[in-house]
């Protein structure tokens, strides 16, 4: 989708938090990713995560215009956030 990157995670909405907080879960699985599979890996996925938080903020804005449901999106954008943040814990070899 256009416009880039969005500044802030989630796009400065209401509600959604502007950074994630990895789950023991996430943490877990993001730890056997990186054992397994390496850095790069690791590096990919976040990659994928952020540009899908991108495209699903643009979602959540054409569908505030249109006057839709938003809580699954926002749940998806906040498994996003928290994810991102799993990874970046596991990259910076935290132990949280």
């Amino acid at each position: 989708m256009g416009g880039g990157g969005s500044a802030s995670p989630g796009g400065g909405f209401a509600g959604i938090p502007s950074k994630g907080t990895g789950t023991p879960n996430q943490l877990r699985k993001y730890r056997e990713q990186s054992h397994r599979d390496g850095r790069e890996s690791l590096e990919r996925s976040r990659q994928s995560l952020k540009r899908r938080l991108d495209e699903h903020t643009e979602k959540l804005k054409e569908i505030m215009r249109e006057g839709g449901f938003i809580s699954s999106v926002i749940r998806e954008i906040v498994n996003f956030l928290n994810e991102i943040d799993a990874i970046e814990q596991v990259l910076r070899g935290g132990n949280r």
